[in-house]
């Protein structure tokens, strides 16, 4: 197994500020998208020199503009019909404001991004991490606002692009969502929003199998160990 050699104080130091940078990321990510500002997150936080990549449980997303009708073309029509539902159920106190001032209004989306384990190549050229996401949805329906556990995992892969940090390849595993208030078990799978189609995946799969009776909890994300180069290590 690969271990990285000793390093000097300043290394140290300059890896460290690599690791923070990674983890700042991350915890942007989930700030962002909890504000329903994807395209925001987009545009400052994934990288666009180099492919990306977004992997759900039954389907993944390749190439720059795949990623983007998901993470961004998508999440915003999800938030403009929402907007709209909610200037029609509260006429008094959405009615006459604008959908800018309305965006996200009924939306409360938290997805933590907890336990963090990340590795930086001996390069400091790429990292990767894994965390477990504990977290909570809101969302506007055509019926009103429903809310859901959500917990998962993320998967992901760092690249510096023109020597600065942006996200390469996200996993976002989920292991259930289900309504508030019934068993974890009663597995809703992705929430949908009608009359909102989800994209076409660049590749139909199973890479990940929510909880259920059947099958035993699956070791995914692979957890990270220390690596040299990324050509030396897994993709996420």
């Amino acid at each position: 197994m690969y271990k990285h050699p000793e390093f000097s104080p300043l290394e140290k130091i300059e890896r460290l500020e690599d690791l923070r940078a990674v983890e700042n990321i991350m915890g942007k990510l989930v700030f962002l998208m909890s504000y329903r500002r994807y395209s925001d997150a987009w545009e400052t936080l994934w990288c666009k020199e180099n492919e990306p990549t977004l992997t759900l449980n039954d389907g993944k997303y390749v190439g720059t503009e795949a990623v983007k009708s998901w993470f961004v073309d998508y999440q915003n029509a999800i938030t403009a019909k929402a907007n709209a539902l909610m200037r029609e159920r509260y006429p008094k106190e959405l009615g006459s404001l604008s959908e800018a001032e309305t965006f996200g209004a009924g939306f409360n989306e938290v997805l933590n991004a907890t336990t963090p384990l990340i590795e930086l190549a001996y390069d400091r050229e790429t990292a990767k991490g894994v965390w477990y996401c504990y977290g909570e949805q809101t969302v506007v329906t055509d019926d009103g606002l429903a809310a859901y556990w959500n917990m998962g995992r993320y998967g992901a892969d760092f690249v510096k692009e023109n020597g600065v940090w942006k996200l390469w390849h996200l996993q976002f595993f989920t292991d259930f969502v289900t309504p508030v208030g019934q068993k974890f078990n009663n597995v809703k799978g992705n929430i949908s929003v009608s009359g909102i189609e989800q994209p076409a995946y660049s590749e139909e799969g199973v890479f990940f199998t929510a909880l259920s009776k059947e099958t035993a909890s699956l070791r995914k994300p692979e957890m990270p160990v220390e690596y040299k180069t990324f050509a030396e290590t897994f993709s996420y």
